[in-house]
């Protein structure tokens, strides 16, 4: 586990617990080695952190583990991001389950095939038979019933560089992924967007809104005012500006 500080702190305000998914969520979370954090959202925790004095401890944890340190009794004081498509009842989608109120962004989903790959796309019946290949520990919905019936293979892997090496020695069909973290990946790697199709899977997933989350437990009038000062960076443009930052390096 990896862990930094930030914020110089305001004894009026516990420290808060930021959760970073290691290697898996960039650019909504870029970490180096556990360190140097950036991205979307690590931005935007950090302009908060700056605006209300908080101080913020960065916990870098593989995804599953991070979803267990949250359920952590003790660690009540934390900030992630989720969204209500993740929520469920099975006690998995803590990530999710106290949002704030205005979302930071919307996202879709793709399938990365090879380039020579022959694939027309128009159904879940398309993908029927094939392996698919997803991120270690994610749920993806739309696609979850045909993994558990067993209509579609699924291949886990560990990132998304994993991910495309795996889709270029023919693991499986394709990779299934975010568009901004697809996007993100193939520009950070290099890789020539020529050895890749990109075929749209808004069919099985739509499009859905991405938000800050909180710890369900966290003292409401802390949750408030964490809501609060979000709006306000929301209202001031400051939002856009990191939306802008990345995307613009990121996508096409």
């Amino acid at each position: 586990m990896a862990e930094t500080e930030s914020g110089s702190g305001d004894s009026s305000f516990p420290v808060l617990t930021y959760f970073v998914i290691e290697d898996q969520a960039r650019p909504l979370q870029i970490e180096l080695r556990g360190a140097q954090h950036r991205g979307i959202v690590s931005d935007l925790v950090f302009l908060l952190s700056d605006n209300l004095g908080v101080s913020i401890n960065v916990v870098s944890l593989p995804f599953k583990r991070m979803v267990s340190e949250m359920k952590n009794p003790e660690n009540r004081n934390w900030l992630a991001y989720g969204s209500p498509v993740w929520q469920s009842s099975n006690g998995n989608s803590v990530q999710s389950d106290c949002l704030f109120t205005d979302p930071i962004l919307e996202v879709a989903h793709s399938l990365v095939t090879r380039s020579d790959e022959a694939l027309v796309l128009e159904s879940a019946q398309d993908l029927f038979g094939k392996r698919l290949i997803t991120l270690h520990g994610f749920d993806y919905p739309g696609l979850a019933g045909y993994f558990e019936r067993g209509k579609i293979q699924r291949l886990n892997v560990k990132s998304h560089d994993s991910a495309f090496r795996a889709v270029a020695a023919g693991r499986g069909l394709g990779f299934v992924g975010m568009d901004i973290r697809i996007a993100y990946s193939l520009t950070a790697t290099k890789t020539p967007r020529s050895n890749y199709a990109v075929h749209d899977l808004s069919f099985l997933i739509p499009s859905y809104p991405v938000y800050l989350s909180v710890g369900c437990h966290m003292d409401m009038a802390l949750q408030q005012k964490l809501d609060q000062a979000y709006q306000a960076l929301v209202n001031d443009g400051s939002v856009e500006r990191v939306l802008e930052r990345y995307l613009k390096k990121a996508l096409p």
